[in-house]
């Protein structure tokens, strides 16, 4: 029986026209579901094309979250006329919420046009690394995003651990099978954090001091390579992969020379307030207070400033406590920056400033940021700017407790 006897019947039954149009909708419906619908069903149908594999890089974006540039996967069947972006994304931009390891991030498909048409709005250059993959393992690939875009399954995303980046090569991983992917040794010894961060310093110096008060003394380790690379460098680091067949052959992991599919101009002028010159005016007003402070002159204006600097370090103090508390966050183990930025200073001031206890408190403090200006000789985790805030802290704690002895 057909659609048209099936109409006949119901006139003939008495059956208005708003019943024979919903019969006509829920044959519709079920016609198009017996039809595949997901990429995967319709690779199928071509019998299984072959499917081109890339990493598309976008340049680095106006937002410090953004320095280190974005990965995705770019998937495309010409026979069918597919050609998705596959991207790792987090609800959110709040830069707080992702040191802090509570935003959310998960798979999303887009057409190539509208991933791109994102980036040209930013102004940020998109290139393509073609991957030199198998039929099957493009496949693969293709399946396993399908699966995860359509699972709508998040989890936390963590600026170190997991990013874009590090999901990218988790499903390439993947989808290799018992391929493997290997570096040459003496790139792999140049992957590490400090690379990472002179990346991030370069774009956004902002992003890079972030990144070091919070990944704390896991700035010095050398974990796994996805964790020690940026989008940004995926050129160079590509080059210097390849992969190793199950049956020990090695072919390179680029099939091709990348190409530029978008040409944008994110370069920026430099900001004047960086990390550094924030640093220096810091200092600077330290030496004026301290100098007031040593005259004995504008005595509440000091007493005011000192309130403020002690009320800043202190701030500096909860967020590296808070960090180090939250599972989830960028920060591991023992943070450097505690010896600056720590709340023995305020629960001092605030229990015993009108004790011995407090002038000796306060003097050791002040030694021990005067160390602390050494930092950079000993951990990455420290820089020109941390030093010079120790500078100040140090400056301002001995010249007023040394030579004073009430607070």
């Amino acid at each position: 029986m057909n659609l048209t006897s099936i109409i006949n019947d119901n006139k003939n039954c008495g059956l208005k026209s708003p019943t024979v149009f919903v019969i006509f909708i829920v044959l519709f419906i079920n016609v198009c579901r017996a039809n595949p619908t997901d990429t995967t069903d319709r690779l199928r149908q071509f019998n299984n094309p072959p499917v081109l594999a890339s990493i598309l890089v976008a340049d680095a974006g106006p937002k410090i979250y953004q320095a280190g540039g974005h990965a995705a996967i770019r998937l495309q069947c010409p026979a069918c006329g597919i050609d998705n972006v596959f991207s790792y994304e987090t609800g959110t931009g709040d830069i707080l919420t992702q040191l802090l390891g509570q935003a959310h991030g998960r798979f999303t498909s887009l057409a190539l046009e509208q991933y791109l048409n994102i980036y040209r709005a930013e102004g940020r250059t998109v290139t393509s690394y073609p991957l030199n993959l198998t039929d099957s393992q493009t496949h693969d690939l293709w399946r396993i995003l399908d699966k995860s875009v359509s699972s709508d399954i998040s989890n936390n995303f963590n600026l170190r651990h997991n990013n874009c980046n590090s999901n990218v090569f988790a499903k390439i991983t993947e989808a290799l099978g018992k391929d493997t992917i290997i570096i040459d040794d003496k790139y792999l010894s140049m992957t590490n954090g400090a690379l990472q961060r002179h990346v991030l310093n370069n774009r956004d110096p902002w992003s890079a001091a972030l990144f070091n008060v919070g990944t704390g003394s896991a700035a010095d380790d050398t974990d796994h390579w996805t964790t020690r690379t940026v989008p940004l460098i995926m050129g160079d680091f590509l080059d210097n992969c390849q992969i190793i067949s199950s049956d020990g052959s090695c072919r390179p992991m680029l099939a091709n020379h990348p190409t530029v599919l978008f040409n944008g101009n994110t370069q920026r002028p430099p900001s004047i307030f960086t990390p550094t010159t924030v640093a220096i005016l810091l200092l600077l007003v330290t030496i004026i207070i301290s100098w007031l402070d040593y005259n004995h002159r504008l005595n509440n204006i000091v007493f005011y400033a000192n309130c403020l600097l002690l009320l800043l370090q202190t701030c500096g103090a909860l967020l590296l406590l808070i960090l180090a508390i939250i599972p989830a966050s960028i920060s591991s183990g023992w943070n450097w920056m505690f010896i600056p930025f720590n709340m023995l200073p305020a629960i001092i001031w605030t229990t015993a400033r009108h004790r011995p206890l407090c002038r000796l408190f306060f003097i050791s403090y002040g030694i021990a940021c005067a160390i602390f200006v050494l930092a950079p000789s000993w951990t990455d985790q420290a820089s020109i700017w941390t030093s010079l805030v120790s500078v100040a802290i140090s400056l301002r704690t001995l010249s007023h407790y040394y030579t004073n002895t009430i607070p």
